[in-house]
């Protein structure tokens, strides 16, 4: 659903209806199991809500929200209306019982008795006394600013995943990139990180012993120094002229 807003074309458009997995969830909010002004508790007849107020409604008393307080109230259908991420969170940051703890104790009236219907006559709670009150034009904004942080996150939330994503995609396709600067990209990483230059491997094979190399200047006891090398090229001219001066003489003596 957000990343549906966040499109905000035709095809992503939100569908019809509160979202079928998070009904049950807000069903089970405190007070949302029956209707914030009359108290009808009959699930099947819950079917609509007030988004200022982020309240469930029956459906007499929603058509009295939109004759009364259309603008602010803002009733939609659970089932038939367009419910935009926006309105879903209205439900999940209010509920029946916040606002009736805030408008009533507020108002300084006191909340009907429960499962009575007859306690919420208008001598007690009528309609204007608290909805066009101070209070819940107070809770009424406080609410909105909740929905609003709660919205903001997860619109961001969303776009710091995406933009991981596309770095990745970007950062493991190399069909578009000049092998040169792949590698010149590469050594600058090594460095960056107190590497050596190289071709991105700085780390040695398993099994090297940087020690076993010689350094120039110096050799080990069991290696033959060049003086040493030229002796043994020296001495084997020697044994291959005289070889062949002895086989030369032989020849002529026979014949």
């Amino acid at each position: 659903m957000c990343r549906a807003e966040m499109a905000g074309d035709d095809k992503h458009r939100p569908k019809s209806g509160f979202p079928p997995s998070c009904l049950p969830i807000v069903r089970l909010l405190a007070g949302n199991q029956c209707c914030v002004d009359c108290g009808y508790d009959q699930s099947n007849g819950l079917n609509y809500a007030s988004i200022g107020y982020g309240t469930i409604l029956c459906q007499h008393c929603a058509h009295r929200h939109m004759t009364l307080s259309r603008e602010d109230s803002n009733v939609k259908h659970i089932k038939d209306d367009v419910w935009n991420l926006r309105s879903t969170l209205s439900l999940f940051e209010g509920g029946n019982r916040r606002l009736l703890e805030f408008v009533i104790l507020r108002s300084k009236q006191q909340p009907p008795k429960k499962g009575s219907s007859e306690s919420y006559s208008e001598d007690v709670m009528s309609f204007n006394s608290v909805y066009q009150s101070g209070a819940a034009c107070e809770y009424r904004e406080n609410l909105a600013k909740k929905v609003d942080a709660a919205f903001l996150g997860y619109v961001n939330a969303r776009k710091l995943e995406d933009a991981a994503k596309v770095e990745l995609i970007h950062a493991t396709d190399t069909s578009h990139r000049d092998p040169f600067q792949q590698i010149l990209s590469q050594n600058t990483r090594s460095m960056s990180i107190g590497g050596s230059p190289g071709f991105g491997h700085n780390n040695p094979p398993k099994g090297y012993d940087s020690a076993s190399i010689p350094r120039r200047g110096s050799h080990d006891s069991g290696a033959p120094s060049i003086d040493m090398i030229k002796q043994r090229i020296a001495s084997r001219r020697m044994s291959i002229n005289s070889s062949s001066g002895s086989g030369i003489s032989g020849n002529q003596g026979i014949s």
